[in-house]
């Protein structure tokens, strides 16, 4: 069964550590909030793009640099594979674009805000249909000895690589997502698209 993943605290801190944004609401900002010194540490050492993860007793911490100025922060909590949960990272990254990167500048306004946590909201709207679908893909595939053996053909045939199936799990690939620069909505469309293909 494809486990549904969702992010406990998503939170932007400007360099000293101090939480411009933390959704769904500030309360849980607490849950991470005792280990932004580590997480700013840890972030001002990542050279480049990328997303880097901390490993915490109940989860794990993606942390996103954005251009020295501060992090976006995403905790899940109970997960102990990054790779459950780092594509996840990658399509709220998509779909919150620019904005980010004006929290950390300064320029925050409360427009801005509910901006971001309607996009967040929509965006854990659609979380919840792809896991939707990826349940129903997993589930044919695990019940169809005959699918087993096409399933990763099928996937990769159906989703230009971004839905693969190894060792008898169904995973998305987070670096054809960030390639591609792909959005949520793109992304549901290629699920529903497999979705097709193995049903």
């Amino acid at each position: 069964m494809f486990t549904r993943i969702f992010p406990s605290v998503v939170a932007v801190v400007d360099r000293s550590g101090i939480p411009l944004l933390t959704l769904p609401s500030s309360d849980h900002f607490i849950v991470v909030g005792g280990l932004i010194s580590a997480v700013m540490g840890i972030s001002k050492a990542i050279k480049g793009e990328g997303i880097d993860y901390i490993r915490i007793e109940k989860g794990i911490i993606f942390v996103k640099p954005i251009d020295e100025k501060g992090c976006l922060l995403m905790y899940f909590k109970g997960i102990d594979d990054p790779a459950d949960a780092i594509w996840v990272v990658e399509l709220f990254l998509s779909a919150i674009k620019d904005r980010v990167r004006d929290l950390v500048e300064g320029f925050i306004i409360g427009k801005d805000v509910e901006e971001i946590t309607r996009i967040y909201e929509e965006f854990t709207k659609k979380l919840e249909e792809i896991y939707g679908c990826l349940e129903v893909i997993d589930k044919a595939i695990q019940h169809n000895r005959k699918l087993q053996k096409k399933a990763r053909d099928i996937l990769i045939k159906c989703s230009d690589g971004l839905i693969l199936y190894e060792n008898n799990k169904v995973f998305v690939d987070h670096k054809t997502i960030r390639s591609r620069n792909m959005g949520i909505d793109a992304f549901l469309e290629t699920l529903k698209r497999c979705l097709r293909e193995i049903k």
